[in-house]
């Protein structure tokens, strides 16, 4: 494969797609006269570059607007310090892009790169991809949605830690929502040594399942029903309790009182009834009688 020589045009940015329609893979990148589209000969040769006037700083691929053709999503170039602009740049399907429609981005009042990294992902799950900014000096992303035409609305910033250098998208976690994932710094040192995930609770909506009948019985209807009541436990006295219903025992005693024994039953519902009972009167015994003792026969005198 030949070398392609760019003689003061310092190319950043890199990309590969078919661009041109001859299904040929292209080249794309950035050149200092804007943005160079290398046509592809099939036989790993590219002709000279198309260009287009646009400059951005980071840039993806993607169809904004459902036309078939790729689309640009950019970060654009940014002044000293303030506010990052955000934009789309429709392809026409020859190599060349329309002008670019900007959003404004993330704002900081430092003298530093405020956005770093771009991807493009349906987050909301209409059917458009939209943009995703990772936001190096201001410590969070920026989410554009993308209109049906292929621009784009203001965005939502969602913090995700300490300076956001690189991003990516994907369902994570299986539930057909796409989301976020970026490293980040961690303080003091601020090296780049973490991965931060964002996940996605809005996005698709969730189908609600619906109800199948199954074959259960009917729940009983809150209507009372004519039911037999079971007769309430009376207690009765006996000398030993033959069932677990409450009885009163009467246990004689050298003084004549009556105990009354609640024998505990299983059944929690009922409740033992102890009927009071006057004390029982000893029963009065016949006093025995001496019996006379016989007196003798008095002899007759002769």
């Amino acid at each position: 494969m030949p070398d392609i020589a760019l003689p003061g045009r310092l190319p950043h940015g890199l990309a590969l797609a078919e661009l041109t329609g001859d299904n040929n893979i292209d080249i794309i990148t950035v050149l200092s006269d804007g943005l160079g589209v290398f046509p592809g000969n099939g036989n790993l040769t590219f002709g000279a570059p198309i260009i287009s006037p646009i400059s951005p700083y980071r840039f993806k691929l993607a169809d904004f607007n459902g036309d078939g053709l790729l689309d640009l999503g950019m970060i654009m170039q940014q002044s000293s310090f303030g506010t990052d602009l955000i934009g789309t740049s429709l392809g026409n399907g020859n190599g060349t892009f329309q002008a670019a429609r900007t959003q404004t981005g993330s704002s900081v009042l430092e003298n530093l790169r405020i956005s770093n990294d771009v991807e493009p992902g349906d987050v909301n799950g209409d059917g458009t991809p939209d943009l995703v900014v990772f936001n190096y000096a201001s410590n969070d992303v920026s989410v554009f949605i993308v209109n049906s035409d292929g621009s784009l609305r203001p965005h939502q910033r969602f913090g995700i830690g300490n300076t956001p250098i690189l991003g990516t998208l994907a369902d994570f976690n299986g539930d057909r929502r796409i989301d976020v994932a970026a490293s980040i710094g961690l303080p003091p040192s601020g090296l780049h040594n973490a991965i931060v995930l964002l996940r996605n609770v809005g996005g698709v909506p969730q189908s609600t399942p619906t109800p199948t009948p199954t074959a259960t019985g009917t729940p009983p209807s809150p209507t009372p029903t004519a039911t037999a009541t079971p007769p309430s436990p009376t207690p009765t006295a006996t000398g030993t309790p033959p069932s677990p219903t409450p009885t009163a025992t009467m246990t004689p005693t050298s003084t004549p009182t009556a105990t009354a024994t609640i024998t505990p039953t299983g059944t929690p519902s009922s409740t033992p009834t102890v009927t009071p009972s006057s004390t029982p009167r000893p029963t009065p015994t016949t006093r025995p009688r001496n019996t006379p003792r016989p007196r003798p026969t008095p002899v007759p005198r002769p």
